[in-house]
Parts: C-alpha cells; sequence; structure tokens
C-alpha cells in the first residue's frame, strides 16, 4: 500500500473551486477524528509520478485540499498509475495521454507549463464550484468521464457571471438548474432531461471567500 504526503501531491489541472474546497472542509472540521481517518483510509487517490518528484493527482484535488483545509496532516493513500519519472517530458506526455485539464478560468487553454507546482497553488475558478454544486444538486449524474464538472463550467460561464472567490447563490444554482435540463446541454457529460430527485442545495455555511 502507497501512502503520500498531502504536500508531495501535484494537480493535473490549473484551476479548482475553492468556495466547494472549502465548503467540504468545513463538513470534515464536523466530523469526528476517527470518522475522517474511516474516510481517508478508504480513499484510493490515483496518480502519476513525475520527475519533479510530485505524485499528479489524476483525480481527488478538492478531497485533498479539503481535507488539508479542515486541518489533517497524516499522508493519504495513493495508487501509481503510471510512474514517468524516468521521462524527459513528463507532463507533455500526461498531456498527450489526456490527463492534463489546461484550461484557465476564462475558458482559454494553456501549456503544460501552467500547470501549477502544488494544489494549494491552484487559482479559483467559481464556475468549476457552481457546476459541482449543480450536480449536488440533481442538475446532472456523476460522469466517468475525465474532468466532466470543467466542461458543465464552461457551458454555465456565458450565463452566470461569477468572479474568483464569489460564492455560490442560490439564485445562481436555480439559474444553473434552468439551464442544466436544456436540449442545448445534452451533449455534456451525464445530462439528464429532468431532475433525478428533489433539488438539494448544498449549505453555504462555514464555506469562506477565496480570493485568486
Amino acid at each position: 500500500m502507497e501512502r503520500e504526503e498531502i504536500g508531495a501531491l501535484g494537480p493535473t489541472q490549473i484551476c479548482v473551486g475553492w468556495w466547494e474546497v472549502e465548503l467540504r472542509a468545513a463538513r470534515l472540521r464536523t466530523r469526528p477524528w476517527l470518522e475522517r481517518a474511516a474516510l481517508v483510509e478508504r480513499k484510493i487517490l490515483p496518480v502519476v509520478r513525475t520527475s519533479d518528484g510530485r505524485a499528479r493527482l489524476l483525480d481527488g484535488h478538492h478531497f485533498v485540499l479539503a481535507l488539508a483545509s479542515s486541518g489533517w496532516i497524516d499522508p493519504v493513500r495513493v495508487e501509481t498509475v503510471a510512474d514517468l519519472r524516468g521521462t524527459r517530458h513528463p507532463l507533455l506526455e500526461m498531456s498527450q495521454r489526456g490527463w492534463l485539464h489546461l484550461q484557465l478560468r476564462g475558458g482559454e487553454t494553456a501549456g503544460p507549463d501552467a500547470l501549477p507546482t502544488r494544489l494549494i497553488d491552484c487559482p479559483d475558478d467559481p464556475h468549476r464550484s457552481l457546476a459541482w454544486a449543480l450536480r449536488k444538486a440533481g442538475g446532472y449524474d456523476k460522469s466517468p468521464h475525465p474532468f466532466a464538472e470543467f466542461a458543465w463550467a464552461d457551458h454555465l460561464r456565458p450565463f452566470i457571471p461569477l468572479d474568483p472567490g464569489d460564492p455560490i447563490t442560490a439564485g445562481a444554482l436555480r439559474r444553473s438548474r434552468q439551464l442544466a435540463h436544456r436540449t442545448e446541454a445534452r451533449h455534456l457529460p451525464g445530462w439528464l432531461a429532468a431532475p433525478t430527485a428533489t433539488p438539494r442545495e448544498p449549505s453555504r455555511r462555514g464555506a469562506r471567500r477565496r480570493a485568486a
């Protein structure tokens, strides 16, 4: 079983949704330590090892950041999907394999060199948080499609203006639900013609505002 310090984990995406991170961290803080420990033990994070000494996360960015923000300091379980430490240009190879999401929060595409080294240095994309909140509210199904939430974030971006550090309001979530079930969104991963259940809005209590 592999374990890795949280500080040694690196991202495979440029941006994260910091509102989501802080909301999940606030929830984790309410859990007893043993309950958090059991959650961490069940979670196995897929990583790619690169020549800069990082274990780059293929999934679980928001979970790990929320865990760290909640005060967790112990190593987490990982599984090495690929070891590229002997590769001359590991990020380029990861990009060619479709393992990187190199999009800035405005929708522009960057090169692999724009990828932060540390998770904590990822800038905020509030529409990524909105896409997560929309899924939690029954707006679309969880999908195995890589970076599915970013596809939804890009769909919502032109219709719902948000700046880095903005919280996700009830009004923004209502508007996103209206947009989610239109036929114009049917190409998106996890699309639903109608909600699967009564909408459930993520609570905003305890989520702190973070600017980029």
